[in-house]
């Protein structure tokens, strides 16, 4: 599993919650619409499951983001799927598919508005130092 203990399991979850399971303008309403999360068919919630260790009870535990329509119902809790469970059954469980990404690489940060003005003043501070210089050589 990508995550060995509960409490990393925890605050994977708890990440969903506060960075991908929000209402944003340019990537969709996902909290407030939870069908919007693929695998969920449900309109009132969706339970991203981060599985940590098989359980005693053959199956796997883990802790689900749960992302219900209401922000307010928003939390984690503990989520024991038992071996044989068709998830695709339960439109309201999904696992969660964590993986390394590069998709950040080659992103540009753009600099400050006021970094051409700064530039512009440096340069000419500097021509009228070396303007002075050349006066008293």
């Amino acid at each position: 599993f990508t995550f060995s203990t509960e409490a990393e399991a925890l605050a994977a979850s708890q990440v969903l919650l506060d960075e991908v399971f929000i209402d944003s303008g340019f990537g969709g309403s996902f909290d407030s619409k939870p069908e919007l999360t693929v695998g969920c068919e449900s309109a009132t919630e969706c339970r991203a499951i981060t599985v940590f260790r098989l359980s005693e009870s053959n199956g796997v535990e883990g802790r689900a983001a749960r992302n219900s329509a209401s922000e307010a119902s928003d939390q984690t809790a503990s989520q024991i799927i038992g071996t044989g469970t068709n998830t695709t059954a339960i439109p309201t469980n999904v696992y969660a598919v964590w993986k390394l990404s590069n998709q950040g690489a080659g992103i540009q940060v753009p600099l400050p508005a006021g970094w051409i003005a700064l530039l512009a003043l440096m340069l000419a501070g500097l021509g009228i130092m070396r303007k002075r210089m050349n006066r008293r050589a």
